[in-house]
């Protein structure tokens, strides 16, 4: 019976893993900070800078958050926003990609063309806005989730990702009297897993951080909590810089 020899590491191999170590540390340490300066104050966490260790414990951040309204409101109206884009973008977004990768359509290369100049050279913010006052969805929560229910950037990827499945398949379940939705929904689908879970984790991270389209919804009733958080860092900063412009006109006596 031979003996399984042991394995030696080398320095090499020890200089690796000290490496990626710190490595992991460098990255997991923003999130780290950000946990204990929140059950810290202000003076602590800017005398104490780089935080590293907690040495106050003070829940004022937390009793300011749970005393503002407009803070839970906002987390819905996020939620809201984040959960109902992301599920009409997938499903448009999929459906316009499987239609696009069939060579068999009809102007296929014009609809690409197209969608591809919209990725290319876009309208802009202020053009953008005018669109959206003109449909009258401004001030609504419709005006944070129309604009993005259709990801070229993504729509692209997906009809490639199409394009590279092997038309056999679709072909036999044709054959076998399977029906177009039929072929979409219990052939193409369950193949697009990888590609599929990818885009929604991506377009998920890129609504629920969008700030773009918040700036069309700017009542209190369905501000989103990135500008709520926003509106509330800038408003002391806002007020300061007011006192210290009018401070600068007045005479001096």
């Amino acid at each position: 019976m031979k003996l399984k020899k042991k394995q030696q590491i080398t320095a090499f191999e020890v200089c690796l893993y000290l490496f990626f170590g710190v490595l992991a540390l460098l990255t997991l340490y923003p999130f780290y900070n950000v946990l204990i300066v929140s059950f810290s104050n202000t003076v602590t966490s800017v005398k104490y800078s780089p935080y590293l260790f907690p040495h106050v414990f003070d829940l004022t951040g937390y009793k300011a958050i749970i005393k503002d309204v407009y803070f839970f409101k906002s987390l819905g109206t996020t939620l809201l926003v984040t959960v109902l884009g992301t599920t009409l973008n997938m499903v448009f977004s999929v459906v316009a990609a499987y239609v696009l990768s069939r060579k068999r359509l009809i102007g296929r290369k014009v609809f690409l063309s197209a969608i591809l100049f919209t990725m290319l050279f876009s309208g802009g913010l202020i053009p953008t806005y005018l669109v959206i006052c003109d449909l009258q969805l401004d001030n609504t929560i419709w005006s944070m989730i129309l604009p993005t229910m259709i990801s070229t950037y993504y729509l692209i990827i997906m009809k490639n990702y199409f394009a590279s499945l092997p038309p056999s398949l679709e072909e036999a379940a044709r054959i076998d009297g399977a029906g177009p939705f039929r072929i979409f929904w219990t052939i193409v689908l369950p193949l697009i897993r990888p590609i599929l879970t990818t885009v929604i984790v991506f377009q998920t991270m890129g609504t629920w951080n969008d700030f773009m389209t918040m700036t069309y919804s700017g009542t209190a009733q369905i501000s989103a909590i990135a500008m709520t958080t926003t509106e509330r860092m800038i408003e002391p900063i806002r007020s300061r810089c007011c006192r210290v412009m009018t401070a600068s006109f007045l005479p001096d006596w």
